[in-house]
């Protein structure tokens, strides 16, 4: 089994540089976790595509109102 220093999870362009940055001196070892990569859907609009389907996460959240901003014009 392969032995690794820390795991960069998410491919988008943080998730990429942080994995870059992280091993770029040879020696940390980091491997990039991408959780679309499966889907094979190149872009971010066709996630709803999954919903309902074995490649849907089915993760949930709840609106949260900021308290003492004020909302966007």
């Amino acid at each position: 089994m392969a032995a690794y220093d820390c795991i960069a999870v998410g491919g988008g362009s943080a998730g990429c540089v942080r994995a870059a940055r992280l091993s770029e001196d040879g020696r940390a070892r980091v491997p990039l976790l991408v959780g679309e990569a499966r889907a094979g859907l190149g872009a971010a609009p066709r996630w709803m595509r999954l919903v309902g389907t074995g490649m849907h996460w089915g993760d949930r959240t709840t609106m949260v109102r900021p308290r003492g901003f004020p909302a966007p014009a």
